[in-house]
């Protein structure tokens, strides 16, 4: 199932960002890669069995050029596919920066027949999270989210 993760990160260090820093988890389908994009910079990474040890991949990615200024916010956004297994299994995201804006799309639908709903999302830390359908998707929307805490989101099959 393919993942959309959009983000609006605030910069609250001292200097510019430079580098984007993501963790995927979980049981990744290894024959689809993530696919990154910030303003120009667009990457496709092939995640890898032998380079994510336990099912968990640390990919740091290089701007070109300083993105974001103390205080300011800039937008990435990534895409990448997980297995689920029926009828209960979940969606988990790490919070290490902080985060202004996030927007998780989840399909609907798999497959002829296949439904996908959200269970009760959790938030652990600070900040607010809310859950919405359209007609394609399942969406959380998490605003002002801050380290360290997980945001965990249960998908029924």
């Amino acid at each position: 199932m393919k993942h959309n993760v959009s983000i609006t990160m605030q910069n609250t260090g001292l200097v510019d960002i430079n580098n984007v820093f993501i963790r995927v988890y979980g049981d990744i389908d290894w024959d689809e890669p993530l696919r990154f994009r910030c303003g120009d910079v667009k990457v496709m990474e092939r995640l890898e069995r032998d380079k994510c040890p336990l099912n968990m991949c640390n990919l740091v990615f290089n701007l070109g050029k300083p993105m974001a200024p103390p205080g300011s916010t800039f937008n990435y956004n990534y895409s990448f596919n997980l297995y689920y297994y029926p009828p209960r299994d979940y969606f988990s995201l790490d919070i290490l920066n902080n985060i202004k804006d996030i927007i998780i799309r989840i399909p609907r639908s798999y497959g002829i027949n296949g439904r996908i709903s959200l269970g009760d999302v959790e938030l652990t830390g600070y900040g607010s999270v809310r859950t919405s359908i359209s007609k394609r998707y399942n969406i959380v929307h998490g605003i002002s989210l801050t380290p360290p805490g997980t945001l965990k989101i249960p998908i029924q099959i």
